[in-house]
């Protein structure tokens, strides 16, 4: 009985250290895409820099390509994909290259493969995907190894091929486990490839979830992802911490922001914070070290987004929404764009302080306060995300979040 007890306590333990390990991460708003915004970006990682181009932009399609520093959060142009003007590219890393495959320019579909050398800052034209010309497929990489499946030929398929960099050869792979399907989300965790969501023939999303062991080129259904159905999620990997995380993405009609972690050890999901800002679908999503993000897409309007948002851990005396304390009151308008208001919960208190944190938690300032009824200028901010704390005479602390636009 003893030991049955341990061997509980020991799950109850795993179980809740996975639900934890991002618990002290948190969304934070970095230097912006600095081209045009669009949706169907392709990108890829290099050590500590991202590279983000192509995409679609109000009936345009570019062939730009920009690199982002991750230690001085900054951009520059690098050369131009010389490929054919395409969107709806697989992208992945091998080493210390990154490849753009496939894409359309609809009613064009394409097979090219591309290698980008950062040395050299030089595209080269590689082996063609041996497959159906296709877009919208979904990609990842294993070790030596680059993966790309499902994706729209015309018709909506499952194969999956492996790229080998080395010899320069395509070989075709198990299919994938679920339905044909377009605008999946895919990444690779600790040695094996994850694809799920989408869109499959008929027009229906879905929301099942698929892991692919390259040692034996098998594929094995897991937890089903646990929000809405949608197509265009984002999806990145974090393998210090041993998960995935998917979210963002679109059913037709909506654009959402929720996003959750998958833990491959306890096949479980977990719901964390929501992308801020708006829902988006198609959009760059990837990861350098500890660290996940996401940027460009499109969300209502057609509205095309160049934002970059970093999911990272935040420093150990932070404030944010976990550790802050004190009773949750409301502002508005929220997002913000020239001053914010207080609602009925701190009113009639006698509030005598007010402190404003960024988005890292990093106290920006703390003032007096004469009037709480008295709009808050916050027109000199930066965009981003901000929490509000105020402090009563009787130090009650009430607390908030906005976004400044």
């Amino acid at each position: 009985m003893k030991q049955i007890r341990r061997l509980f306590l020991l799950l109850i333990i795993v179980v809740y250290s996975s639900l934890n390990a991002s618990a002290n991460y948190h969304w934070t708003l970095k230097s912006s895409f600095p081209s045009t915004g669009r949706d169907f970006p392709s990108g890829f990682t290099i050590g500590t820099n991202a590279y983000v181009g192509q995409g679609y932009y109000v009936g345009n399609l570019t062939n730009d390509y920009w690199k982002w520093d991750q230690t001085t959060n900054s951009w520059s142009q690098i050369a131009p994909f010389p490929g054919t003007t395409q969107f709806g590219c697989v992208s992945f890393t091998v080493g210390t290259y990154g490849y753009v495959c496939t894409g359309g320019n609809l009613p064009s579909l394409y097979k090219e493969t591309w290698e980008y050398d950062p040395s050299l800052n030089a595209w080269t034209q590689k082996a063609n995907f041996p497959g159906s010309s296709r877009y919208i497929a979904v990609g990842f990489s294993i070790g030596q190894f680059g993966y790309l499946a499902t994706g729209y030929t015309p018709g909506y398929v499952r194969d999956c091929y492996q790229y080998d960099p080395q010899n320069n050869t395509w070989a075709l792979k198990n299919n994938f486990g679920g339905s044909a399907r377009v605008s999946a989300v895919g990444f690779a965790l600790n040695g094996k490839g994850y694809i799920g969501t989408g869109n499959i023939t008929g027009g229906s999303n879905v929301n099942d979830f698929w892991e692919y062991e390259p040692s034996n080129d098998t594929w094995t259904q897991k937890s089903d992802f646990p929000g809405v159905p949608r197509y265009g999620a984002s999806g990145f990997s974090i393998d210090s911490l041993n998960l995935g995380f998917v979210g963002s993405g679109g059913d037709g009609t909506n654009f959402f922001r929720d996003f959750y972690s998958f833990d491959p050890t306890n096949n479980l999901w977990t719901q964390i914070d929501s992308i801020p800002g708006v829902g988006r679908r198609h959009t760059a999503s990837f990861s350098i070290g500890s660290s996940g993000y996401v940027t460009c897409g499109i969300t209502t309007g057609p509205n095309y987004l160049n934002d970059l948002w970093e999911y990272a851990p935040l420093p150990p005396d932070a404030i944010n929404e976990n550790n802050i304390s004190g009773i949750e009151m409301s502002l508005f308008p929220n997002p913000a764009t020239s001053t914010i208001s207080i609602g009925d919960k701190i009113k009639g208190k006698n509030v005598t302080k007010m402190r404003l944190y960024n988005d890292t938690g990093k106290l920006l300032y703390s003032i007096d306060i004469k009037n709480i009824a008295d709009p808050i200028d916050v027109s000199t901010l930066t965009k981003g995300l901000y929490f509000i704390v105020f402090i009563s005479k009787e130090n009650e602390k009430f607390h908030s979040r906005f976004m400044k636009e």
